[in-house]
């Protein structure tokens, strides 16, 4: 679970950073 969590943190992560380079 908590590997899962950190995934979608991860992934989160970079959606925003890619959404702040736009």
């Amino acid at each position: 679970m908590i590997f899962g969590f950190a995934f979608v943190e991860f992934i989160g992560g970079i959606i925003t950073n890619s959404l702040a380079l736009l």
